[in-house]
């Protein structure tokens, strides 16, 4: 059997410090983190920036390197039963953009996300070879209009006339560490390295659960949420000695979950499967968010949509990551749609009244430009003006960012000046900087 992770080496916590800092070198947190793990100064990564606009500082290999070397020594460490000693993690409250819910946010210090990081890769065979392709939200390349253009490939087939969406309850909050460590335990017994990290994770996680808002803990549910979904795909009935699987198709945004069928008893089945194993085996509670729906043809839903009048052309439709996808057309959500229809709207107004938009207008355009492209809004990007306030608002938020960028590389140099005053007081103390850390030279 192919070897289902990797194992802990010095290449495998480079690529973990170097995923983890990506985008984050500005970070107050991560850059106090290198100052305490490496000796390297915030103040020596702003100098070679400013001397050296556009170019890769040399520094940030080393960085890497000396912080992967302390990675490694935390891990060995931890395998040998010593605790890190991470710092709590906090628990921030914030709404849900979507939906207006108050959702637990959490914020894991930085040791603790590059060990979930680390984990991350260890996985990642395992995670490559579990994780099922009709699952999507938290990974890479699988959002919201990808699984809008599955769902319309699978609606393509005729046999599939039902489907039932399902939906978790406190998904995260219900999902223990230790029943996601005892299912890789029995997948991979031998990582040890792998197992004593989630003990780790799961001593500092709030509740022993599993965290929202942590790298680690996104791919963990979806790891479980495959063994569900699998359970009801290979769930099958026999009918005069041909085996028949009760679920014919699925697909999954997080926790919900929408299974298809030509049969309305087998998609019963499949979805009480699906549910039961998650209760028995996790204590995850699935609630059924639709009954069994039936889907129109394609001849039937194009002459309900040539009725005359509005009320009488609504079709069933799959409801799920912000669409509403029928056989023939996919649309947004009517939430979804009236709040992007408000913001165009009043773009549209400051730009005729002004012949621009604010930056906050630019962007909620930018934000909700991803749900317009997934949909069949042809008649809406025409109607409300969707390129001209796109472009206007690309160009605006651009406009900006150089602005915020110039603030920010002239308190660069105000730090790196005041830096350079503060070094050379000390080099005429009789220190010296070789290496880029400072050494006391020799009778100073």
């Amino acid at each position: 059997m192919k070897q289902r992770y990797r194992e802990l080496d010095r290449d495998l916590c480079y690529a973990a410090v170097e995923k983890c800092f990506d985008g984050k070198w500005n970070r107050n947190d991560v850059l106090t983190d290198i100052e305490e793990w490496t000796g390297y100064s915030r103040n020596q990564i702003r100098e070679y920036k400013i001397d050296h606009p556009g170019h890769e500082f040399p520094i940030k290999y080393a960085i890497l390197d000396e912080r992967a070397d302390a990675l490694m020594d935390m891990i060995r460490e931890i395998e040998r039963g010593i605790d890190p000693d991470f710092d709590l993690v906090k628990i921030h409250r914030r709404a849900d953009a979507a939906t207006g819910k108050m959702r637990d946010i959490a914020y894991l210090c930085i040791r603790m996300q590059l060990l979930g990081h680390c984990l991350q890769l260890g996985l990642e065979p395992l995670l490559k070879a579990r994780i099922l392709p009709c699952q999507h939200a938290s990974l890479p390349g699988r959002g919201p209009t990808r699984l809008v253009r599955q769902v319309r490939r699978l609606l393509r087939k005729r046999h599939i006339k039902y489907f039932r969406k399902t939906d978790c309850k406190n998904a995260y909050g219900s999902t223990m560490y230790g029943d996601v460590i005892e299912i890789i335990r029995g997948e991979i017994p031998d990582a040890t390295w792998i197992l004593r990290g989630l003990e780790v994770m799961a001593r500092y996680a709030p509740g022993g659960h599993l965290i929202i808002g942590g790298f680690l803990d996104a791919w963990l549910f979806n790891l479980v949420m495959s063994y569900a979904i699998r359970e009801a795909l290979s769930a099958a009935g026999k009918r005069r000695g041909q085996r028949i699987r009760m679920v014919a198709g699925c697909a999954g945004y997080m926790d919900d979950v929408v299974f298809m069928s030509g049969s309305k008893k087998g998609l019963k089945e499949g979805t009480k499967i699906c549910g039961a194993y998650l209760l028995d085996g996790f204590g995850i509670q699935s609630k059924h968010t639709t009954g069994t729906i039936r889907l129109m043809e394609r001849e039937e839903e194009r002459k309900r949509k040539a009725r005359a009048s509005p009320a009488g052309r609504g079709c069933p439709a799959i409801d799920v990551a912000g669409y509403r996808i029928s056989r023939t057309h996919c649309r947004m959500r009517g939430r979804n749609a009236k709040r992007t229809r408000r913001s165009y709207l009043r773009a549209w107004r400051e730009y005729r009244e002004t012949g621009t938009i604010g930056r906050q207008r630019a962007a909620q355009i930018i934000s909700r430009n991803g749900i317009i492209q997934g949909a069949d809004s042809y008649r809406f990007m025409e109607k409300y003006q969707v390129v001209t306030l796109r472009r206007m608002a690309r160009k605006i938020m651009g406009y900006w960012g150089r602005k915020q960028e110039r603030a920010r590389k002239e308190i660069m140099q105000d730090a790196v000046e005041k830096y350079r005053k503060h070094r050379e007081t000390l080099e005429g103390d009789h220190w010296n900087y070789a290496g880029g850390k400072p050494i006391r030279a020799a009778g100073g």
